[in-house]
């Protein structure tokens, strides 16, 4: 059935799978819509699993599940009673079909593996916090000798420095452009990894997220940047944001000893292009950072700013 056992997920959530197909039947007549917007509510593994179980249990052929369950419909009822309902249930079903297929399902299936690459990196970054064990990760980037993981890392984030609702507005905006090709948590991940503004504390990291395709990728990226330009760049409040935060990070008290990572720092209005949406791309994607690594070993001239560069034109 799938080359991945849902005994790989919690117990937990293989209930819910299972307990939202059943619903979804004789609850809401297997409404193709329904199902589409239910999917925001589960994870990325969730979902691979609901759209290999929804094609198996719901494929209208002779000794499936719905099959039976149909047969079972008319046996109560009498087909009179019943012909015009399950014409609906099936119709759905086709149409449902049509939407877990092979392909959309293999999608799905990049979704989870990239949550579950996501998963393992911060299990094993926990427990060397924990034990001070060997950081355990596969290192896309080949190093020299000397060199450090980090040192590949691009400290570099898009300023995002507006009010809360523009931003969770442009956050809104980033998960509809972006739903097609990547589940909604790890949007989440790239939003924070990606994004600076004063409420974002997460630790600019190497994601491990991946695509189907890398032109839908290049294209939803397009669509972010001008998305980005229009609602915050050319927002009238902006650089009124920036004044105001700047004065008040003059009047803040100044925190010591383990809160000091809280005092707050000034900010600068940004210069933002679409190179710092490629560095975005770069610490996130690691076919990217895989790329831009080849490039410089047979090139050691060429820098990772150069390589960024040079694929912002194929952007």
């Amino acid at each position: 059935m799938s080359k991945h056992d849902i005994t790989q997920i919690p117990i937990k959530s293989a209930v819910k799978i299972f307990t939202f197909l059943d619903q979804f039947l004789e609850e809401e007549n297997l409404d193709p819509k329904y199902f589409e917007d239910c999917m925001k509510n589960f994870t990325s593994e969730e979902q691979y699993f609901i759209f290999v179980y929804a094609s198996k249990y719901f494929d209208y052929k002779e000794g499936n599940f719905i099959h039976k369950w149909a047969e079972n419909i008319v046996y109560s009822y009498g087909f009179d009673e019943v012909k015009d309902y399950l014409s609906m249930i099936l119709t759905n079903a086709e149409k449902l079909l049509k939407k877990v297929n092979t392909e959309s399902t293999r999608f799905k299936e990049i979704d989870y593996l990239n949550a579950a690459a996501t998963k393992t990196k911060e299990s094993d970054f926990i427990t060397h916090l924990a034990t001070s064990q060997p950081l355990k990760q596969k290192i896309t980037l080949k190093l020299k000798k000397g060199e450090n993981i980090n040192d590949f890392k691009v400290h570099s984030r898009i300023p995002l420095y507006i009010d809360k609702t523009v931003r969770l507005s442009f956050r809104n905006d980033m998960h509809n452009i972006l739903k097609g090709i990547l589940d909604y948590e790890l949007i989440d991940k790239l939003f924070y990894n990606a994004f600076e503004f004063p409420a974002n504390i997460y630790e600019l990291q190497f994601l491990h997220l991946n695509v189907g395709r890398k032109s839908d990728l290049e294209s939803c990226v397009n669509i972010l940047y001008k998305t980005y330009k229009d609602k915050i760049l050319q927002h009238r409040t902006y650089d009124s944001y920036i004044t105001k935060y700047n004065k008040k990070v003059d009047t803040t008290p100044k925190r010591t000893g383990y809160y000091s990572y809280l005092n707050p720092k000034k900010i600068a209005p940004p210069k933002i292009l679409r190179y710092h949406f490629m560095i975005a791309l770069y610490n996130a994607f690691p076919y990217i950072r895989e790329s831009v690594s080849e490039s410089i070993e047979k090139d050691s001239t060429k820098t990772i700013e150069s390589c960024l560069t040079q694929k912002i034109k194929n952007l």
